[in-house]
């Protein structure tokens, strides 16, 4: 059931894998890649 729900994204992207979906999605910035500045929660304070 999961296979038809990605085969339908894979062809309304004009994808063929998800390799391909993960790349599509870096490409068109609907992912954040690892070299952007990401909004990250502040570490809680250590007393040392």
């Amino acid at each position: 059931m999961i296979k038809n729900y990605l085969r339908k994204i894979y062809d309304k992207l004009g994808v063929s894998d998800r390799l391909e979906l993960a790349l599509y999605c870096l490409h068109n910035k609907i992912i954040p890649s690892d070299d952007e500045e990401t909004p990250t929660e502040p570490k809680p304070a250590t007393n040392q």
